[in-house]
């Protein structure tokens, strides 16, 4: 069993969040140009520069929510981040989708909101979201080359931040979730039960991503003991990925960053997604799902009434009505 230390955990986030100059970049600077954005009449381009910096600010609230020992603190710090965190993803696909729309998203921040809004039991949300990967990965998988971060070599990346030639290299789809990550096999798998497409114990084909190892939580679905230790595994894997592997040519671990690192949010969706269908999950003794962080985790997200995310809801969805 990996081991997970809470206590080495909190004194990181609590080392972020006491430093002057996050607060400065990650709550004062974002917040004061979204105002001065509001301020003036809203391109689909001002759109998406808040949506970036509405992500932004939503690492501060969820630092605090982390830290904090009180119940009612905890609930309002963390709605406010969920809030910040799923309508700026929402913004930023949505202006891509825009037929003058710009910006991208990587695989891996895509997935990992949607294991974030599965674990906050974000039903109609993930829904959404889960409905744009499937797109993505059908449209991948029509590609005779895959092309993921882990293909591309330094050099290209340097030549392409130099402003050189990019013509060789192959191009990436706006939303792209497919990922020789098996998070991305194990997403697609939970958004296809969730939505009734599939069986949980229904085959991928083969040039769909795979679970890798997460398979053992659609094999053993119905045997509890089983399905134990393949959580269990889960939990192993996702505390070995919480850091780049050497190995790996621009490895791009899926947990490295806070809350991920800290949470599983991954398990806790799988969780919720056997909820919907009236079954239990059993939970093995692991350091990661033991830890206060899941067990403060409140039962249910509420609205945020943040005057600041009200406001950006009412101008851009001018823009965007379907926001």
């Amino acid at each position: 069993m990996k081991n997970f230390n809470c206590t080495k955990e909190l004194k990181n986030i609590e080392d972020w969040i006491s430093r002057e100059s996050n607060r400065k970049l990650f709550w004062d600077k974002p917040t004061d140009e979204i105002r001065t954005k509001l301020a003036t009449d809203l391109s689909l381009a001002d759109v998406g520069s808040i949506a970036f910096r509405l992500n932004l600010i939503s690492s501060w609230p969820e630092r605090q929510a982390l830290l904090t020992t009180d119940p009612i603190d905890f609930k309002k710090h963390w709605s406010l981040f969920l809030n910040y965190a799923r309508f700026a993803m929402r913004m930023r696909i949505l202006c891509i989708e825009h037929p003058q729309g710009n910006g991208g998203i990587s695989p891996y921040e895509i997935l990992a909101h949607f294991i974030l809004l599965l674990g906050n039991d974000l039903i109609d949300d993930s829904v959404w979201l889960g409905k744009r990967i499937y797109k993505s990965i059908r449209q991948e998988m029509k590609q005779p080359v895959v092309w993921t971060l882990r293909e591309i070599s330094l050099a290209d990346l340097e030549r392409l931040a130099d402003g050189g030639d990019a013509s060789d290299t192959p191009s990436r789809p706006s939303i792209s979730a497919y990922s020789e990550s098996p998070l991305c096999g194990f997403v697609l798998r939970m958004w296809l039960v969730l939505t009734g497409r599939r069986e949980p114990m229904d085959r991928l084909p083969d040039k769909a991503p795979q679970s890798g190892i997460y398979e053992g939580l659609f094999r053993h679905w119905d045997d509890p003991t089983r399905l134990s230790d393949a959580i269990s595994a889960a939990c192993d894997f996702h505390v070995h990925r919480m850091k780049p592997n050497p190995r790996i040519h621009h490895d791009i671990p899926e947990f490295e960053h806070t809350p991920f690192r800290q949470i599983p949010f991954e398990i806790l969706a799988y969780r919720n997604l056997r909820r919907r269908l009236a079954l239990e999950t059993p939970f093995p003794k692991h350091p990661l799902l033991d830890s206060p962080f899941v067990s403060a985790l409140p039962a249910a997200v509420e609205p945020s009434n943040d005057p600041l995310l009200l406001e950006v809801l009412e101008y851009s969805r001018r823009l965007l009505p379907d926001l």
